[in-house]
């Protein structure tokens, strides 16, 4: 039987900021889960036309170009998607922080949602760059400033990123062998 880290005392084990960072995280999942129903509302409505459409359009109707509706919902819609694998993300490390609030995290599933977790950041900045190439060209063009042809071809990397990306597979790596040596130890008489 599996516990729920909204089942565990705080004061049985773990520390105060422990409990805080787990109710932070349950804090920023809802957050986060207003903003991508917000997110797809939107995006949705650049595909049918509605009156949130037009109403978007007006405030744009002076601009020397503009990018489709289509391009706008494309955007909401990929950027709801990246939201949603940062809740995924989230949701995890809430997991991870229930295992340590009962007093045990090096434990293997923890090993499984270190792993998930870089897995899933490296897929959501890799979706990251993809839109980056395929909606800064037409956004750069509707602000004014570089035109297309000069942002054509590049990649948006973020250095800070993939740095976050390594760590988080190195403390996967870490749990897996701390939880090797537990298991060799829980083996010695």
């Amino acid at each position: 039987m599996t516990l729920s880290v909204d089942d565990i005392d705080p004061r049985a084990s773990g520390t105060p900021f422990a409990f805080g960072l787990s109710v932070m995280l349950k804090c920023a999942i809802i957050f986060l889960s207003l903003i991508v129903i917000g997110m797809i509302v939107f995006g949705l409505s650049m595909f049918t036309g509605g009156g949130l459409q037009s109403m978007v359009y007006s405030e744009l109707e002076n601009a020397d170009k503009m990018i489709s509706p289509q391009k706008f919902g494309f955007a909401f819609l990929g950027g709801a998607l990246i939201t949603a694998a940062w809740i995924y993300v989230l949701y995890l490390l809430r997991q991870i922080v229930g295992t340590l609030l009962s007093g045990d995290p090096f434990v293997p599933p923890n090993i499984s949602r270190l792993r998930k977790v870089w897995i899933t950041l490296a897929s959501a900045e890799v979706l990251r760059m993809f839109m980056y190439g395929l909606m800064a060209p037409a956004l750069m063009s509707l602000g004014g400033g570089a035109s297309s042809s000069d942002i054509t071809g590049q990649i948006d990397i973020r250095i800070g990123s993939w740095f976050l990306v390594f760590v988080i597979a190195a403390l996967a790596e870490v749990f897996r062998h701390g939880a090797v040596l537990r298991r060799d130890q829980a083996l010695t008489v």
